[in-house]
């Protein structure tokens, strides 16, 4: 869910949400490295309910949730579960990831091809 969308709402979320959750599931379970071996990095992770949801499921190794509208109130407010959460993408350059989602992302970006050779959202 995007930030500017975002209400605590005790966890009810959009029956889109959790089936993109399902699909996007189904999809990492078909890679050829196991779930728990992989460094995931989600762009525009937004409030995070995505690489929480896949993190705690399918145990990964390592979950970065990333987005530039991240406050400082709301860093603080995130950070301590399994995932880390970060505002830029330069906090974590250098580091490697196995697999990198771009949920709700692309189809907002005016080049999105300049953007995935650039490697900075």
């Amino acid at each position: 869910m995007d930030l500017i969308e975002h209400q605590d709402t005790q966890g009810a979320r959009h029956p889109w949400e959790t089936a993109r959750i399902r699909i996007v599931q189904r999809l990492i379970e078909t890679l050829p490295d196991p779930p728990s071996t992989l460094r995931v990095l989600d762009v525009g992770a937004g409030d995070g309910f995505a690489i929480n949801e896949l993190t705690q499921t399918l145990n990964f190794a390592e979950g970065v949730a990333q987005d530039a509208h991240y406050s400082d109130e709301w860093l603080h407010k995130l950070q301590g579960g399994r995932v880390r959460f970060v505002r830029q993408l330069a906090d974590v350059a250098e580091a490697r990831y196995d697999l990198a989602l771009f949920l709700d992302v692309i189809e907002h970006v005016e080049d999105d091809a300049a953007l995935l050779r650039s490697g900075t959202a």
